[in-house]
């Protein structure tokens, strides 16, 4: 029966990178200073290359789980994903390119002109939405706050006494709804055959409901955040001791000779261990 190991390989790699740093054999004759410090630094180089690939491949990973996740979850909550701030996307080409994304977007654009045309059966939406052109690039709070209420008071009139108008709202936020999934699915699966991490700030980020939701539903999410974070971590201990050997300093105090009265211990300005 095999022993469970506390920590996952790539860790426990990440870990043997660093203490392999010293155990470098010694030569059979001294090698002067200069020219240990040159083969101990260009085997911190290695390993730190060896160790960004494996902090690239697992954030990758991370990427498009925490992306397969939310498209699951917008999908049985019914989002409409924002795809339009996402970085890189050029929807008139992706439309070029795309055909299934065309078609949904010739979907939405007749979705969208049949509910406008419910809009215009209100003897007030002309006016209402001259104002709402006219308010464009202009910072007006008081002109655009009663814009949008005389566009409420013309939902309210249109619930009230249109029947159609309420099918017609939900095919269009349906429609838009399957587009921009689409683009999102698009998004994902470019960027991952390419390698690419692919943004989340722009729809969730961290430390909001929508990623504890994420979380939530899969915790090998918040396993690789803590396998990242330490693998971080161990990344910016390599390259501190590399750039020890380089200019031959030792130790991780400040010499008592540059002590300043700010910096002396005891003080709020000790400086960190």
């Amino acid at each position: 029966m095999k022993a469970k190991t506390l920590f996952p390989k790539r860790v426990l790699v990440a870990l043997l990178l660093l203490t392999a740093v010293g155990a470098v054999a010694q030569p059979a004759q001294p090698a002067q200073p200069t020219e240990s410090r040159s083969l101990a630094g260009d085997s911190l180089k290695a390993r730190i290359v060896k160790l960004d690939e494996v902090i690239r491949r697992l954030d990758l990973r991370l990427n498009q789980l925490t992306w397969k996740t939310y498209l699951d979850y917008a999908e049985q909550a019914r989002i409409t994903p924002k795809v339009f701030s996402l970085p890189g996307l050029n929807y008139r080409r992706l439309r070029d390119t795309v055909p299934a994304i065309d078609t949904l977007g010739k979907r939405l654009r007749a979705a969208s002109d049949a509910y406008t045309a419910i809009l215009r059966t209100d003897p007030q939406y002309d006016t209402i939405h001259q104002e709402y052109v006219a308010l464009r690039g202009v910072k007006d709070s008081e002109r655009e706050s009663a814009n949008r209420m005389h566009y409420n008071q013309l939902y309210a009139r249109l619930r009230a006494n249109n029947p159609d108008y309420e099918p017609a709202l939900e095919r269009k936020i349906e429609a838009e709804r399957q587009r921009n999934m689409a683009i999102l699915r698009y998004m994902i699966d470019y960027y991952g055959t390419k390698g690419w991490i692919l943004s989340t700030d722009p729809l969730f980020s961290r430390f909001t409901s929508a990623w504890k939701e994420l979380e939530g539903r899969c915790p090998e999410i918040a396993r690789l955040q803590g396998e990242l974070s330490l693998l971080r971590r161990l990344r910016v201990e390599l390259n501190e001791r590399l750039l020890r050997e380089e200019f031959g300093v030792s130790g991780r105090e400040p010499d008592a000779g540059f002590r300043t009265e700010s910096s002396a211990p005891g003080t709020l300005d000790e400086p960190f261990l």
